[in-house]
């Protein structure tokens, strides 16, 4: 939060007190909004977007995972913005900002104004912070003044969307020229294990109608798992199954079935791959060359050892933990390097 405020007194030296609350309440809130109609907030961003005024800052970072996105430009960026209005609809679903944090970071502020010092009068401030109490702590618009000196115009979206701008753009060109050919847009997310493969697959959801296809579905089963198999480099999935079920049909818009192998049952269960035109394959193994140029955009996930370490211990206790390290994560490795997944790849991201 400390930083977030620094940020901002750099940036717009000239906020008043609701300036300076606002920041705080989209920090801990977010956009603030429930949305009802997206087709309304859409219409609102068309319009905006038109009278966008140049400020200069085109990404604030405002801190908790949020970030000011402004409008002007946004109509040439290569996004469209029924994408970029999702961004923001997505955004204020996500929201899990408490009242008690709200008012723990207000303190914060109050501390910033006495030791930055903020450019605001204390006795100004705990006048404003009595009233808004009184007021019900409701969502605060901007002052005359920081509209004059800053015409704020932007939406408040999750600092995740902002910070893969260049994969929405890359999806956008490419979608174009898959629609000529009527064929589906494929979209391999391989990488590193915990460097935030899934996720980035929830985010490419979130804003685009896709199927999700998980490489965990296509481990080995028991039997397959011979040592001969697994010196192999990438030969601890089933890249044969993978590409006769899902490699071959990537580009049947009328969608297919394939069957995920299931750890604990030991059994194949019939998944299907919905009617559509983008297909998003997340995991590790995904870009193994036994695959061919199945896909139109390649992404590659990485994150630093004690971060991938760290982040194993958590979600799978110290026991599996070393099971990663002595195994999973060597024969990982091992693939990554054996067929250069990395240097092959459109855009690399590092978590």
């Amino acid at each position: 939060m400390e930083e977030a405020i620094r940020a901002h007194n750099r940036a717009y030296p000239k906020a008043t007190v609701c300036d300076w609350f606002k920041l705080i309440y989209q920090n801990e809130f977010g956009n603030g909004h429930f949305v009802d109609d997206e087709v309304k907030c859409l219409g609102r961003l068309i319009r905006e977007c038109a009278s966008a005024q140049e400020n200069g800052i085109p990404v604030f970072d405002i801190g908790n995972g949020y970030v000011r996105l402004d409008l002007y430009g946004l109509t040439d960026c290569g996004i469209p913005l029924r994408v970029i209005n999702r961004m923001f609809v997505e955004s204020a679903k996500a929201n899990e900002g408490n009242i008690d944090s709200f008012w723990s970071k207000i303190s914060i502020l109050e501390k910033a104004v006495k030791d930055i010092p903020l450019p605001i009068d204390m006795d100004e401030f705990l006048d404003y912070e009595k009233k808004y109490v009184k007021a019900g702590c409701p969502a605060v618009s901007h002052s005359d003044i920081y509209r004059d000196n800053y015409h704020p115009s932007y939406r408040v979206i999750k600092k995740a969307y902002a910070d893969r701008m260049d994969l929405w753009k890359l999806i956008e060109s490419r979608s174009k020229a898959k629609k000529k050919s009527d064929e589906c847009l494929n979209i391999a997310i391989d990488g590193m294990c915990t460097s935030g493969k899934s996720e980035l697959a929830s985010l490419i959801h979130s804003l685009y109608d896709c199927n999700i296809i998980h490489m965990d579905d296509f481990f080995l089963r028991p039997y397959q798992r011979t040592c001969e198999r697994l010196i192999r480099p990438g030969g601890n999935i089933d890249y044969e199954r993978f590409k006769d079920e899902v490699i071959v049909n990537l580009d049947h818009a009328a969608g297919f079935v394939y069957y995920a192998y299931d750890c604990q049952t030991g059994k194949l269960n019939e998944k299907k791959n919905k009617p559509g035109k983008m297909n998003v394959i997340e995991g590790s193994y995904s870009m193994h060359p036994y695959f061919g140029g199945a896909y139109d955009i390649k992404i590659f996930m990485e994150t630093a050892r004690e971060n991938q370490y760290s982040r194993i211990l958590k979600r799978n206790g110290g026991e599996m933990l070393i099971k990663f390290k002595e195994e999973w994560i060597p024969m990982e490795d091992r693939y990554i390097r054996s067929a250069a997944i990395k240097d092959r790849c459109d855009l690399v991201y590092r978590t």
